[in-house]
């Protein structure tokens, strides 16, 4: 208080200096003395509540918006999962075809061998 030379500096050194005396956290003093003297406490101050609507208010939107992104990220996921599924059964049916192919490509071999076979017998 002793540095403070304008009276505009003057009374914010004094409101600061009553503030940490007072042992109110973060409530300024100049806002104090405005209630000396009424029945509202330093709770109930307006700008406090304002400010804590505010923040409540915020908090809310930032937890709508984080609900809606993890909605869409797990939509997302749901998807690519519906996706992956699809393609493992596809691949499992491609992969049951081409053993069908096999077996009757396989079948047709063995038919053709007993045939020559049996003309092979015919010919002796």
């Amino acid at each position: 208080m002793a540095l403070a030379e304008s009276p505009l500096i003057l009374s914010a050194a004094t409101s600061c200096a009553r503030a940490a005396i007072s042992a109110v956290v973060k409530v300024p003093s100049q806002i104090r003395d405005f209630f000396l003297g009424c029945r509202i406490s330093d709770t109930h101050l307006p700008q406090l509540l304002l400010h804590s609507e505010f923040q409540l208010f915020d908090s809310a939107i930032v937890d709508s918006q984080k609900r809606r992104k993890e909605e869409e990220e797990e939509e997302e996921e749901e998807e690519e999962e519906e996706e992956e599924e699809e393609e493992e059964e596809e691949e499992e049916e491609e992969e049951e075809e081409e053993e069908e192919e096999e077996e009757e490509e396989e079948e047709e071999e063995e038919e053709e061998e007993e045939e020559e076979e049996e003309e092979e017998e015919e010919e002796e």
